[in-house]
């Protein structure tokens, strides 16, 4: 990383970490998960999973108050600094950036990104836009992607062909296909040299409005011209229009998938209850997880490899992925018989996550609960999943209360908290422990935890 990008981000973060408001999320029972998770697509990076009594608000409160000159001063400080040098340079810095591992530091670069203040009259202040639009589509933040483009007139941007595609690919992602048909009349005709794309969104829209001789009429035009005919696009139409019927899985998309229609396939298979498969993860596993998670179709697997990938990247919420993990049908003879089903799914990393979350869930005695989180946790630490199986067990783990019965599991318990930045609960139990046993190994590495 440069020295100037190093800067940037010192710059950057050095005035909101003070500033993140703690919203506590309550479980909206009667959602759907279709609901949940385009309700959070656009604003999960604002949550933090932590509920906070009112002591810690005020805290927080007062430290926001006390700082807002300095946040102001800095703000006005980062915006000139990055709107003051040439695009090339940002456009450096800005790649050097999307290889940050810390999604607290991103969450925060994001966030200050977001509400810069450009004159877009200035063809280097548009240069500068390109590239926060890249950067974000790179880190798989496609509704950044398009809340930053509705938040300016892009109306004589000599990139408006590629805004429009993004803003396009976003309303079929999130499956806003009313909204998606009204945008095509704003698409230019150039973008037809994105495999088709205009010709290919219309005939889709013709289809979804039922004018099926219509679409017929055009996509027999787009076979004769189409100088590489469109297999996958193909097949889908003929699905879509009862030409063919589907009764194979392994048919679908056996083609390599052209990642200028990713979102346009993702949206015509859900439509048409068609699976998506792996190869749509491996064109894009950031942007496409949320198409994958949305198609109830596609296989439990997968959803869950999606949504794992979609929470870690900060796309969706821990209830979004909660209700995916809780809607997986292990009946009553699975979640009594755990050591024979753990057996059987021993090489299918995301199904047993989400067994032993719903096998948590139907443990009565709380001794036998806390038996089966340890179990989740440390399976999931095994497989480098340990930040989702603390975030989805913190309500459950912050039931149980600091006592003698529990006091063996009292570092994994503070290392949960940690992970959900719930300090005070973790130190209550770092201190319970080495009050009645001392200080050890495990305690050590909790404390140090806390300490970082």
């Amino acid at each position: 990383m440069t020295k100037y990008s190093f800067f940037l981000l010192l710059l950057l973060i050095s005035f909101r970490l003070v500033s993140s408001e703690i919203e506590v999320i309550n479980l909206h029972e009667y959602k759907s998960l279709d609901q949940m998770v385009l309700e959070n697509v656009s604003n999960v990076d604002d949550e933090i999973n932590v509920e906070t009594n009112e002591s810690s608000e005020n805290n927080i409160e007062n430290i926001v108050v006390e700082s807002n000159n300095v946040i102001e001063t800095e703000l006005e400080y980062t915006n000139n600094f990055i709107t003051q040098n040439d695009s090339s340079l940002i456009n450096s810095v800005l790649n050097n950036v999307t290889k940050i591992k810390s999604k607290v530091l991103q969450s925060e670069l994001n966030s200050t990104l977001l509400v810069l203040d450009m004159n877009y009259e200035n063809k280097n202040n548009r240069d500068i836009f390109l590239s926060l639009i890249n950067y974000f589509y790179q880190i798989g933040d496609i509704s950044k992607v398009y809340e930053l483009i509705k938040s300016r007139d892009i109306s004589k941007d000599e990139n408006l062909n590629f805004y429009n595609f993004l803003e396009m690919n976003y309303l079929l992602s999130t499956t806003q296909l009313e909204s998606a048909c009204n945008f095509k009349n704003f698409l230019n005709a150039d973008l037809n040299l994105k495999s088709m794309f205009v010709d290919k969104i219309e005939i889709f829209c013709l289809i979804l409005d039922n004018k099926l001789s219509e679409a017929e009429l055009l996509n027999s035009i787009l076979i004769e011209t189409e100088e590489n005919l469109d297999d996958n696009f193909q097949q889908l139409i003929l699905i879509l229009t009862n030409k063919s019927d589907y009764d194979n899985p392994n048919s679908l998309f056996t083609k390599k998938i052209n990642s200028d229609l990713i979102f346009l396939y993702s949206a015509m298979a859900r439509i048409a209850e068609l699976p998506l498969n792996e190869k749509f993860l491996e064109v894009d596993p950031l942007n496409l997880a949320i198409p994958i998670i949305l198609n109830k179709s596609t296989s439990d697997n997968l959803r869950l490899k999606a949504a794992n990938q979609s929470f870690l990247n900060g796309n969706i919420s821990i209830e979004s992925l909660a209700a995916l993990y809780q809607s997986l049908d292990f009946n009553s003879q699975q979640l009594n018989g755990s050591d024979s089903i753990i057996q059987d799914l021993d090489n299918n990393t995301e199904l047993l996550m989400a067994y032993y979350f719903q096998y948590i869930n139907v443990q009565i005695f709380p001794s036998e609960r806390i038996d089966a989180i340890i179990k989740f946790w440390n399976f999931a630490k095994s497989k480098n999943l340990e930040f989702i199986a603390y975030s989805l067990t913190y309500k459950i783990v912050d039931s149980i209360d600091v006592i003698s019965e529990y006091l063996d599991f009292s570092p994994q318990i503070a290392v949960s908290y940690i992970y959900n930045k719930d300090f005070e609960k973790a130190i209550n139990w770092i201190e319970f422990y080495e009050k009645t046993i001392g200080i050890d190994d495990k305690i050590i590495y909790a404390r140090l935890l806390v300490d970082l």
